[in-house]
């Protein structure tokens, strides 16, 4: 058996099995030529109607071309069907052969039984019939003039057969069913008054006679007030019986036509519906009626009261979100409200429609399923009891009234109440639709409102609106409390550990009589159960803090849920590369699990910065740390991503990305100090080869304290550590201790290290290098000028070998120049720091470069009385120097260069900015923990008391600039300075 498909999406079947066609023009070649309804349909009307626009301009050969693929596609059979005619194509097959065939048969059969008296048959004919129906016919085309005909007869006929299946179901005395497939309906076709008229007599036979004259004043209101006519006689008459009580309309006969809105003994005939075109009604009209509506009495609708109470703290910080929901619910139908447990969505959406007359608040987290949220809104708005479908009641209640209905946490019903939002603005005009959720329903028109947490402090720099919320609920429970200063840090610690969630921190103030602003300050990070339970009364669902978490993280499925507890060793937020790489249990789909963990609301991304970082909320953390299955591993895989991390980009930092090695160390910070301090608890040997990229990174974006301590803290640990870890430690430290200012221990640091090396085993020969450096330069900042000359020279001859590095090289040369400048020989010491700078420049070490070119302008500036030509060319090579170090970044070497800047200003009488400019520097330095002056206690001494008288005379500086402003201020000023 073949049957060809039209009422909806065509398509062929063959003996039950659908047929590939083949593409969109097989499919739109056959539906045009089912459009002939078994009659030739021409080549150009095919043509349109398969390409559109685009015809092609051979139109004849293109449709047999067309013709034989779809009588390929279609099989042997199949191809049988289509027939060459004069001037085009037929499709030659039968009504059984075509859906459409079969739906007309079969709505004429039941139409005749129907009017012959056998409603029973007709309910057979006619439901068989529309199951057929599986949409508008042709969707393919629009509204072609070629269909537009045949279209319009079979929705036609569509209509006929739904309306009197419904009258044979009256007749067989099921006036329910009737009841439920008009009410779903009425409102898609409302001018034809059949329907009502059969709505209206299923409504009476069901016992709601009130509802059905209600349904009959409706229909006249809206016939009236839409196109200025009554309705027609049939409905009329009907109204007339029902309010006589006429009890011929409750008369379910035997056998024989039934007494539809007619008068005993008058024959039924079927008809269609009333002359006034079928069109839907416009929302202007809509929205009038409804206003009239809401007052009636009888109509089936309720009016909207609003049922909200505010609570009676104090609303705080939401200014900026409630001017936005009014401004989306204003112009949208549907708006949701998303955000992690605690963050005040609740509270929100009530203070924003308290004041609101028309609302219907329906709470939701209690309801467990789909089958709850119907009755649940049906409650709302004032139904005590729901009789046969929920919707159906919905729809009728809410569909004249304008008003918002609020549906509060739904994250949990998201599956299943997108279905019942979209039928209920469907069938209504008048309804917005307000939600809140931890994740978005996924509606097409929804207008998502994510809420933030409260910010901590404001942008001018007083307390922000999280403080100011809990220095509000502390007092409430205390009248005569005042904040101390104690008070204000830890208010801020507080606000910062809970991450200004509003439920939290008001938790958080119920314990402040307990243990006090401090107490609860000390005790947070690793103790959630210092918050308080839930007050009664409450806008939050869940008794604790905690309980509200659960809640969120229990609706995960299995593998998002694993893998947002397997995430919280990250301390400074992730990207979606790193949370691939400690996932275990991962499947290559992380990046479509962080986006379910974002749209929940239990993870959060940053996408400001044009690639996306995720975080978690410190008490998200605090939860999955608390019920990691094995928190042990979680730990121990991201302390081995932060080692893989950490020592690849800090191997980067001298090379030319090195920009991008320094802004992906600084955006990871946070999980650097996480990483090695998990890795000295508990694995102290990780710890210690990590110990040279620790010291690269603190010169660069870290702090150099944190380095020292955490290099010294490795090398206690791992006495017994193979000679190479440990010597490479040792260097790392004399380094760090050397930019930190630390001389003396980097001296010692340098000589330890040689101490362990051995000069005959080719193996230590670069370590030896190294050391033997970093000695030479600790003793050179100690200006002990005999003991540099001893080192030097070993250094020097160290490097002859041919397997020493160029770098290596260069720092010899340099230490000569030194040399030189402790003897008097400036020239000479400034050619050959020249020569040094050439080679580097050679081979492309910019890092060099940019402490040589800082040598070089202390060089300058270091003689007894530099004249302003000097001057000059230091600052252009200071210049240099800084646009190096900002392109591969070095915080240390920065701040040295700056303070060279410092003492070229005052030189050139500019003591105003260099005052300021020292004082930032001097910020900077001791917030990093370096120290900037070194160089002028070794080769600018001469400069010293220079320095300091002129830095005397200048104006106190006002606050120390950002680290951009402080260059800009240096680069700015040298701009001025050497204009023409």
């Amino acid at each position: 058996m073949i049957l060809c498909r039209i009422l909806g999406p065509v398509s062929v079947e063959v003996d039950g099995v659908v047929v590939d066609l083949g593409g969109a023009v097989a499919r739109r070649l056959l539906a045009a030529l089912a459009t002939g309804m078994g009659a030739a349909v021409g080549h150009s009307v095919l043509a349109d109607l398969v390409w559109g626009d685009e015809s092609p301009r051979d139109a004849t050969k293109s449709v047999r071309v067309a013709v034989h693929r779809l009588r390929t596609a279609l099989g042997p059979r199949g191809a049988a069907w289509i027939v060459s005619a004069p001037g085009g194509y037929r499709l030659a097959v039968g009504p059984a052969g075509t859906d459409h065939g079969l739906f007309t048969e079969r709505v004429t059969a039941g139409l005749q039984a129907l009017a012959a008296g056998d409603a029973a048959a007709a309910i057979g004919s006619l439901e068989s019939a529309l199951a057929l129906w599986r949409g508008r016919p042709w969707p393919e085309f629009d509204e072609m003039a070629a269909v537009s005909a045949a279209r319009a007869r079979l929705l036609e006929l569509y209509e006929v057969g739904f309306e009197e299946l419904q009258a044979a179901r009256l007749e067989c005395g099921d006036a329910t069913a009737a009841v439920v497939a008009l009410s779903a309906t009425i409102t898609e076709a409302p001018y034809r008054e059949r329907r009502w008229e059969l709505l209206a007599l299923a409504l009476y036979r069901s016992g709601r006679q009130a509802q059905a004259l209600a349904e009959l004043r409706r229909v006249r209101d809206l016939l009236v007030d839409e196109l200025g006519i009554e309705p027609g006689p049939a409905l009329r008459e009907l109204a007339d019986r029902m309010l006589a009580h006429d009890p011929r309309l409750m008369i379910v006969p035997d056998s024989g036509p039934a007494e539809l809105s007619r008068g005993a003994g008058q024959p039924y005939a079927p008809r269609a519906s009333s002359a006034a075109p079928t069109r839907p009604m416009t929302a202007a009209s809509r929205s009038a009626r409804s206003v009239r509506a809401a007052g009636r009495a009888g109509s089936g609708g309720t009016a909207p009261v609003s049922r909200l109470e505010r609570p009676l703290s104090t609303f705080i910080g939401r200014r900026a979100e409630l001017d936005l929901l009014h401004e989306l619910r204003t112009a949208n139908r549907l708006v949701t409200v998303v955000g992690p447990a605690g963050v005040g969505k609740t509270r929100l959406v009530i203070e924003y429609a308290a004041e609101r007359p028309d609302t219907w608040p329906v709470p939701l987290a209690d309801s467990r399923s789909a089958a709850d949220i119907a009755p649940s809104i049906a409650a709302a708005l004032g139904i005590p009891s729901v009789i046969g479908d929920p919707m159906t009641t919905l729809r009728n209640a809410l569909r004249d009234q304008p008003g918002l209905l609020i549906l509060d946490n739904c994250e949990h019903l998201v599956d299943d109440l997108p279905a019942i939002v979209r039928d209920l603005l469907a069938h209504t005009a008048g309804v917005h639709i307000l939600t809140t959720s931890r994740r978005p329903l996924g509606i097409a028109g929804e207008r998502v409102i994510p809420l933030h947490p409260l910010t901590i402090d404001a942008s001018d720099g007083r307390a922000g609106p999280a403080v100011e919320l809990l220095y509000e609920r502390v007092s409430a429970g205390r009248a005569d409390w005042r904040a101390t200063p104690d008070d204000e840090w830890a208010a801020h610690a507080i606000c910062r550990a809970l991450d200004g969630l509003p439920l939290a921190i008001e938790l958080a103030a119920a314990r402040e009589r307990v243990l006090g602003l401090s107490g609860i300050a000390t005790l947070l990070p690793e103790r959630t159960d210092v918050l308080a339970p839930t007050p009664h009364g409450s806008l939050s669902p869940h008794d604790s803090l905690t309980s509200a978490i659960a809640w969120s993280v229990e609706q995960l499925d299995t593998a998002d849920r694993a893998l947002l507890l397997r995430l919280w060793p990250f301390g400074g937020g992730f990207t979606w590369q790193a949370a691939e790489s400690v996932w275990r249990d991962g499947d290559g789909a992380v990046l479509a699990r962080l986006s379910t963990l974002v749209d929940r609301s239990v993870v959060i991304a940053d996408v400001t910065n044009g690639s996306a970082r995720y975080r978690m909320l410190e008490t998200i953390r605090r939860y999955c740390r608390d019920n990691d299955p094995d928190p042990a591993a979680s730990q121990q895989a991201h302390a081995q991503w932060v080692r893989r991390l950490m020592r690849e980009q800090a191997g980067l930092l001298s090379r030319s990305h090195s920009a991008d090695a320094a802004e992906v160390l600084a955006t990871e910070i946070g999980n650097i100090r996480i990483g090695f301090q998990h890795d000295l608890a508990h694995h102290p040997r990780e710890a210690l080869r990590s110990a040279g990229a620790l010291a690269a990174v603190s010169m660069t974006v870290g702090t150099l304290r944190e380095a020292t301590r955490g290099i010294q803290a490795a090398l206690t640990a791992c006495s017994d550590a193979a000679l190479i870890d440990r010597v490479e430690a040792t260097i790392a430290l004399s380094t760090a201790e050397l930019h930190a200012g630390n001389h003396t221990a980097a001296l010692r640091s340098a000589e330890s290290a040689i101490e362990l090396l051995d000069g005959t085993n080719p193996e230590h020969e670069l370590l030896l290098l190294r050391a033997c450096s970093s000695r030479c330069n600790a003793l050179i900042q100690l200006n002990e000028v005999a003991a540099f000359r001893l080192a030097h020279e070993r250094f020097r001859v160290a490097t002859e070998s041919p397997n020493a590095p160029e770098s290596m090289r260069v720092n010899a040369k340099l230490g000569a120049a030194m040399l030189q400048l402790y003897d008097g020989q400036i020239d000479s010491a400034v050619q050959n720091i020249l020569a040094c700078r050439e080679t580097v420049t050679e081979y492309g070490n910019l890092r060099a470069r940019g402490r040589i070119e800082t040598v070089l302008a202390w060089t300058l500036l270091g003689q007894v009385s530099p004249d302003p030509a000097s001057v000059r060319e230091a600052l252009g090579y200071l210049t240099s120097a800084i646009t190096i170090f900002e392109r591969q970044p070095h915080g240390a070497e920065m701040l040295v260069c700056l303070d060279a800047g410092v003492c070229a200003l005052i030189c050139l009488g500019r003591k105003d900015i260099a005052q300021r400019l020292h004082a930032a520097v001097l910020a900077h330095a001791a917030r990093i923990g370096t120290d900037p002056c070194r160089y002028l206690r070794s080769i600018g001494q001469q400069l010293a008391s220079r320095k300091v008288d002129g830095l005397a005379d200048a104006h106190p500086p006002g606050p120390a600039p950002s680290w951009s402003a402080m260059v800009e201020l240096f680069t700015s000023t040298v701009a001025d300075l050497v204009k023409p």
